[in-house]
């Protein structure tokens, strides 16, 4: 059973995380390592916005993250698209290997 506090801080998580679609286009969201599972990011609208798949990192440190995030949607807000099993290492200056996921 979700309490009505519980609902109320989801229901303003969705607003906050909506409007921010509505002003840029794309959100992007970061989730901290947790005892079993690393740090991650993932972005949401790009592909209403973009039709561009959306992009989730993990393996990075949890600051780098952000920084990853940002530096390939500037990418994808700019015309590039990120292709499917592609090396790209202009990016962090870290080797990033692009797979198409399926959820």
């Amino acid at each position: 059973m979700i309490s009505k506090t519980s609902a109320k801080t989801e229901e303003f998580r969705d607003k906050i995380l909506l409007s921010r679609i509505e002003k840029h286009g794309w959100a992007k969201i970061i989730c901290p390592a947790a005892s079993d599972s690393p740090a991650f990011a993932f972005t949401v609208g790009l592909f209403q916005k973009w039709k561009h798949p959306e992009i989730i990192v993990f393996g990075l440190e949890f600051g780098d993250l952000k920084d990853c995030i940002d530096s390939i949607v500037s990418r994808i807000t700019e015309g590039e698209v990120f292709k499917h099993l592609k090396m790209d290492e202009g990016i962090l200056s870290v080797p990033l290997h692009l797979h198409r996921c399926r959820f």
